[in-house]
């Protein structure tokens, strides 16, 4: 007689074999090569500025710290756009891999179908969230021992961390709207609180991924909706935030929604809220969706 698997066994499972995947860890690899790469090619010039004994406060905007390296990263669009994207691929080819193959099929013979999908959504979604915590991770890290605790740059690190400006230009601050709840966060808790932004964004990626990878076998929309869907809102909140430019309440009150990991709203408590609301909505969708997806692979995969 064959033993049931239960829901929290199959996530814990696929868990494991998502991270175990090679291709989890070649994206780490490779954000974390990219991530050293640019901080190389910052670092010339930030060198080139202090052996020509330009007098600290006169950086032209150039900085070289660890501190920066990560924000500048973190911050460029290209980063921005690109985590959707990886939040998608953390998980989804497996769903559809199963389709394409069959593989479900014996899958659920451990398990019902309802098990089945509600197992790969949620390891979908959390997969999404782990791999870009650690993306993150990989970033902070590279930037500390590559620069701060690099004994090769210490003179160039204290020549750009020994001005006021450095000092008083970071903004670790915990806000709900304009009421500032602490004004005093220090570095590490910043960064651990962007872990849990970077989380909740890969999270709610991963999980729209998922419920798409369930309706289609096509990888292009499966990897791409994230991405449009990030794109599409920041459009329209842009539109919106110029159409009520004169009006300050709603233009800052807007800022808050943008669904894209930064480090500037790592402190942004409405945010925060408005994601696990996302997550909540993006949730009520799969159920909705539930017997539709139920009624495909019923069907037994007529696209294959």
């Amino acid at each position: 007689m064959k033993t049931k698997s239960t829901l929290i066994s199959m996530v814990f499972q696929d868990l494991k074999r998502g991270i175990k995947n090679k291709r989890f860890w070649m994206i780490l690899i490779v954000m974390g090569i990219m991530a050293a790469l640019t901080m190389v090619f910052d670092g010339v010039w930030a060198v080139q500025k202090v052996k020509m004994g330009v007098p600290p406060g006169e950086f032209d905007g150039v900085s070289f710290t660890a501190r920066d390296e990560i924000d500048i990263i973190t911050g460029s669009g290209l980063f921005v756009y690109y985590m959707p994207f990886l939040a998608a691929i953390a998980y989804s080819y497996s769903i559809m891999d199963d389709w394409k193959h069959g593989y479900y099929h014996q899958i659920v013979q451990r398990c019902s179908m309802k098990k089945y999908f509600w197992s790969r959504f949620i390891s979908n979604a959390l997969l999404g969230g782990i791999l870009l915590v650690l993306i993150y991770a990989v970033i902070v890290g590279v930037a500390e021992l590559g620069i701060t605790y690099n004994p090769f740059l210490r003179d160039v690190v204290d020549y750009y961390t020994n001005t006021e400006s450095y000092k008083v230009s970071y903004n670790a601050s915990i806000r709900w709207g304009r009421h500032i709840l602490c004004d005093s966060l220090n570095y590490v808790a910043w960064r651990l609180l962007g872990c849990v932004q970077f989380f909740g964004m890969g999270v709610l990626y991963g999980a729209i991924s998922g419920v798409i990878a369930f309706m289609t076998s096509n990888r292009v929309l499966v990897y791409a909706a994230p991405v449009l869907i990030l794109g599409l809102w920041e459009k329209w909140l842009y539109a919106v935030i110029l159409l009520f430019q004169k009006n300050e309440m709603v233009t800052e009150t807007l800022r808050y929604f943008f669904i894209k990991p930064y480090v500037g709203s790592f402190g942004y408590l409405i945010l925060y809220g408005f994601l696990v609301f996302l997550i909540v909505l993006v949730l009520c969708i799969a159920k909705v969706l539930e017997p539709k997806i139920m009624e495909r692979y019923r069907e037994g995969g007529s696209e294959r």
